[in-house]
């Protein structure tokens, strides 16, 4: 009977262990990035980061993530860019149209930010919402407000960009741009995303193509005009994300899942080492947004390679994280967890399961026929395999 009692305390010390594991002295997972201003800072960001493909959804193509806002931010990811519409008086995050993706409403998806950030007390977290149906600056505001983040988003007062350390300890952790409809007079925290930052191209198909001159705002349009645009101060933003044509007729594109561990590691064509250093030379600039489909697109390494890792394409290929950290000169970072594994892999891999163990329950039965030995443990492992594997899968 004095089991709950004896409990109530090791319950309570693995909290305060778990809270003193975080470190409160960094800054974006690093004491080193603390007195660095957040413009000459390099942020990993994930493409519309709402729409994310999941086992519910069939993997829709529309989505551009595997995992959600919350898990991006625990691994790193501090630039969050996604889509806002309109859709009967609500504001609703939806690819192009919500007929096509709805990743639900904008003061859901805030709160699990809020949530998040709550809980991550040295993190600065950027927001990009790309405001398509021109919907009000105070309107979004509204949601913000109720979301409990108005408070915490930072207003620039044009002295220049603070360090991360300072808008840690002014409360101001939110930098937050819209594409259009700013009113910087009613709303001072929802910045003109044009007014403050210029983006490359992002409608590359082809990863031979990626340029570092700005494409976005249009009068700076084109190399020749780059000086012109980093004059300004505006802060670079890397589009490197790829498409793939899926008609050719109907001119349609999805997101390319298959070349991202590629665009988000170390080597290979397109790759993002070799685009940031590329960038960082024409810019003269370290600091910047580097936006990222499939963030956590790494190597996918199938079950039967054990031991045979370095021979496998990827094996040596970096990740997002690590490369934008080896550029902002970050070692040791803390304050993260590493992705899940993803959920397209791990569906793919039962899929295969299943398809092994009934195709090894088949060789058995046809062994059986012809009169040869198959002892009780061979069918238990495959029947173990195709079952077991096929209740994961909800039948």
């Amino acid at each position: 009977m004095r089991l709950p009692g004896l409990l109530l305390p090791a319950g309570l010390s693995l909290v305060r262990l778990a809270a003193a594991a975080y470190d409160m002295t960094a800054c974006n997972s690093s004491p080193q990035l603390c007195d660095i201003p957040y413009d000459q800072i390099l942020h990993v960001g994930a493409h519309n980061a709402a729409f994310v493909r999941t086992a519910s959804n069939r993997f829709a193509l529309s989505g551009n993530q595997y995992h959600n806002a919350t898990v991006q931010l625990s691994a790193g990811v501090r630039l969050l860019q996604s889509q806002v519409h309109l859709e009967e008086n609500e504001v609703r995050l939806c690819h192009s149209s919500c007929d096509i993706f709805d990743g639900g409403t904008l003061a859901d998806w805030l709160a699990a930010v809020r949530t998040w950030m709550l809980k991550h007390e040295r993190e600065v977290v950027t927001l990009l919402l790309v405001n398509s149906d021109n919907i009000p600056a105070t309107r979004i505001a509204e949601v913000f407000a109720a979301a409990g983040l108005a408070e915490w988003s930072f207003v620039p007062d044009g002295s220049g960009w603070p360090t991360l350390q300072s808008l840690i300890l002014d409360r101001k952790r939110l930098v937050t741009f819209i594409s259009t409809s700013a009113d910087v007079a009613a709303v001072p925290y929802l910045l003109p995303e044009f007014q403050f930052i210029f983006e490359t191209d992002f409608e590359v198909s082809d990863p031979t193509n990626y340029t570092c001159y700005a494409t976005r705002p249009v009068p700076f349009y084109g190399p020749q005009r780059l000086p012109d645009v980093l004059a300004t101060g505006r802060i670079g933003l890397m589009n490197r994300f790829l498409y793939r044509k899926l008609s050719e007729t109907l001119n349609i594109f999805a997101a390319n899942d298959t070349y991202a561990t590629t665009l988000n590691g170390d080597t290979g064509v397109g790759n993002l080492k070799d685009g940031v250093a590329a960038c960082t030379r024409e810019w003269g600039k370290r600091g910047g947004f580097v936006l990222l489909d499939f963030v956590d697109q790494v190597c996918s390494f199938p079950s039967s390679s054990s031991g045979k890792l370095a021979n496998y394409p990827c094996a040596h290929q970096g990740n997002p994280i690590a490369v934008v950290d080896a550029h902002n000169n970050v070692t040791n970072p803390v304050n993260r967890d590493p992705f899940p594994p993803n959920p397209k892999t791990v569906s793919d891999e039962q899929r295969l399961n299943d398809v092994g163990g009934a195709e090894s329950i088949r060789r058995l039965v046809d062994r059986v026929k012809k009169g040869e030995s198959v002892v009780a443990s061979q069918w238990i492992f495959a029947a173990g395999k195709w079952v077991g594997t096929w209740k994961m899968n909800g039948a």
